[in-house]
């Protein structure tokens, strides 16, 4: 039975019992280690007793853990000694070490000082020996550098060597200029001419900018003295101006351009493929500048461009147009220019040509659509040439565009400019085909003056206004043109004439003047004490305002024109064809022929075609039956702007022929 103790009112009770009896002494032994299935449990069994344990245990499989990195050592030298750094890991998985550890004598170190010394102890010492020829080539300790004896390779040993199968391959041999940061073929020096994207700094695709390239190439052809080749189908873009290197000569030759693939009557053209360059700017194209003067002597440059064209960002055609405020597309200060085939597709100013005291200029063919001034001579007192000139709307010919060139455009603007040799000039649509202005003068070595002893072939001033003017500041202009075709547009409705000559003491000759649809005067003169010379003329249509405009009018104190001789069949539509006011005095008008007083009369009225009242009329009767002394003396017995009647007083008893002149 159980003892059972009851205790009240106590707060601590203490027991104390007797030890018990001693146990049998227990064992634990290890048996057999398995390994499970990866993701199972650990298994522990007891085989042997409950005192003497024998524990077998299966533990599970582990999971697959990353590859290991393997180091990629470099060779580093801290100026004393060479040691082994890890510049890298490779091959391993999961996170890789940080390189830039170095090898130490346990492992990896930090810093360079700790790391072992991978050279080995220095050999024995060897017998002393002289220096030995070192080569044509000597290479640094790092070998780095390597140097080549400067007469080993020598431009004559390239060019002619020893064994000619032996010679050097200039495409893989390269050379540094110091102008490019690159190395090119050694057969790009040797050239005499070299491509401007030999820089490698062109794109030419019209949107990359290739200002740097250019320039580049530019100064190496100026240097060498190269001439500068423009690939056939590219667009070069530039986004500021560029210039001659060094003010040295500079040539400059491409393919040509094909200025559109159509004309789009309503818009812009499509411009079509060549050698373009893309003025991305609105400074100056190319300024050519020549050498510095050296009193006596007075610098100069020489200077080609050939098969290359321009072209700009214009407006978009529409109502109330104008051209955007460009700077000329070339300028030439103080040097010579040789042009040809030179395409200036829509700039707002074109070429101007300054200050060329010693240069000159000349131009094969030049063409292009010059949206306020085509080609401009500041001052040149050397001979100007020009053997083609053609400005058309190659760039746009829409309504809006030509409404302004019309108003603005002037094709030709010849200041101080000695002897200038135009031979073919075309425009359309310009307000002004050729304009004569003065030079107010610049110094010692750029005089004041106009354009003196000119000569120029045939002018065709077509579908616009003027063809050629004398500005009123030009005093004592000289020159003479061959033939001058002045075709003016219907939408002119105010007395623009096809020859205005508004500046003083002027000298012209024009030996064929045929003039078309003019609203005005075809021919004007208001500048005092010049002359206009005409040997034939052919007003054709004038006065279409019917406004009573005369054709030819001299209208200043000592205004002179001579007019030899006019062609028939024009329509003044009741105007007067000769005009004379202030003083001026038109005269050289002269018409011929054979008249007859028929049988029985006294008199014969003639038509004269003058086309104004004569101021006076020869006639001389031939063959039998002429007036006998004493008799009633011929007269002519009156004259208006049509006709005049011949009078010998008494009837002919035969027809009566009679030479006349009738003269203005």
């Amino acid at each position: 039975m159980a003892d059972k103790l009851v205790l009240k009112q106590q707060s601590a009770l203490k027991l104390r019992f007797q030890a018990g009896a001693t146990g049998p002494a227990g064992t634990i032994a290890i048996g057999t280690v398995a390994t499970g299935a990866a993701g199972s449990s650990v298994i522990i069994t007891n085989t042997g007793t409950p005192e003497n344990a024998v524990l077998n245990i299966t533990i599970p499989r582990g999971d697959q853990g990353y590859k290991g990195w393997a180091p990629i050592l470099a060779v580093v030298t801290d100026s004393a000694r060479r040691v082994l750094q890890i510049s890298d890991w490779a091959g391993g998985e999961g996170t890789k070490p940080a390189a830039g550890s170095y090898i130490g004598a346990t492992g990896l170190v930090p810093d360079i000082a700790s790391a072992v010394d991978i050279r080995g102890p220095q050999g024995v010492q060897g017998p002393p020996v002289s220096d030995g020829d070192k080569g044509d080539i000597t290479v640094s300790s790092s070998g780095a550098v390597w140097t080549i004896d400067a007469d080993a390779v020598t431009d004559a040993k390239v060019a002619t060597p020893a064994t000619p199968a032996d010679g050097i391959d200039g495409n893989k041999i390269r050379y540094q200029d110091g102008i490019d940061s690159f190395a090119r073929p050694l057969v790009v020096r040797d050239r005499e001419w070299m491509w401007i994207t030999d820089t490698d700094q062109i794109t030419g695709n019209g949107t990359s900018d290739d200002t740097t390239g250019v320039n580049n190439a530019i100064q190496k052809a100026c240097s060498a003295g190269k001439t500068l080749l423009i690939p056939d189908n590219i667009v070069i873009r530039l986004t500021s101006p560029v210039v001659n290197y060094n003010n040295l000569p500079l040539k400059i030759r491409g393919g040509s351009v094909e200025l559109n693939e159509g004309m789009n009557f309503g818009g812009v053209n499509t411009r079509g493929p060549g050698s373009w360059f893309f003025l991305d700017h609105s400074g100056i194209g190319f300024h050519l500048s020549g050498r510095a003067n050296a009193p006596p002597v007075v610098g100069n440059t020489f200077t080609i461009f050939k098969g290359i064209g321009t072209f700009r960002t214009q407006p978009t055609p529409g109502a109330g147009w104008a051209p955007a405020a460009h700077d000329y597309d070339f300028k030439f200060t103080q040097c010579s220019g040789d042009i040809d085939d030179l395409t200036l597709l829509n700039p707002t100013k074109g070429l101007l040509y300054e200050s060329g005291r010693a240069g000159q200029l000349n131009i094969g063919k030049i063409r292009g659509q010059p949206l306020t001034e085509g080609l401009v001579v500041g001052d040149a007192y050397d001979v100007i040439r020009c053997a083609d000139l053609h400005f058309w709307p190659f760039w746009a010919n829409e309504s809006n565009v030509l409404a302004y060139q019309r108003a603005n455009a002037t094709g030709i603007i010849l200041n101080r400019c000695d002897g200038p040799m135009f031979e073919r000039v075309f425009t359309f649509g310009y307000h002004r085909t050729i304009a004569i202005g003065q030079f107010p003068g610049s110094g010692p070595d750029r005089p004041a003056g106009t354009t003196y002893h000119g000569s120029f072939g045939t002018v065709y001033a077509d579908l616009g206004g003027t063809g050629i003017y004398v500005d009123t500041a030009a005093s004592a202009a000289t020159f003479d043109v061959q033939r001058l075709i002045a075709a003016q547009d219907s939408s002119v409705t105010t007395n623009v004439p096809s020859v205005y000559i508004s500046g003083s003491y002027a000298r012209i000759s024009i030996d064929h003047l045929m003039t078309d649809n003019v609203w005005g005067s075809p021919v004007i003169i208001d500048g005092a004490n010049s002359e206009l010379q005409i040997a034939r003329a052919e007003p054709r249509v004038y006065n279409r305002g019917v406004g009573g405009f005369p054709a030819i009018v001299a209208a200043a104190s000592g205004a002179i024109i001579q007019v030899d001789q006019v062609m028939p069949n024009w329509s003044g539509s009741g105007a007067p064809l000769v005009g004379e006011a202030g003083g001026g005095k038109v005269t050289g008008l002269r018409s011929v022929g054979v008249g007859t007083i028929l049988n029985g009369s006294s008199a014969a009225t003639i038509a004269h075609s003058l086309g104004i009242t004569p101021r006076g009329v020869n006639f001389t009767l031939v063959g039998a039956g002429a007036q006998t002394a004493g008799s009633f003396i011929p007269r002519v017995a009156a004259m208006d702007a049509t006709n005049f009647s011949v009078d010998v007083g008494v009837a002919v008893g035969a027809n009566r022929d009679f030479c006349w002149e009738a003269f203005f």
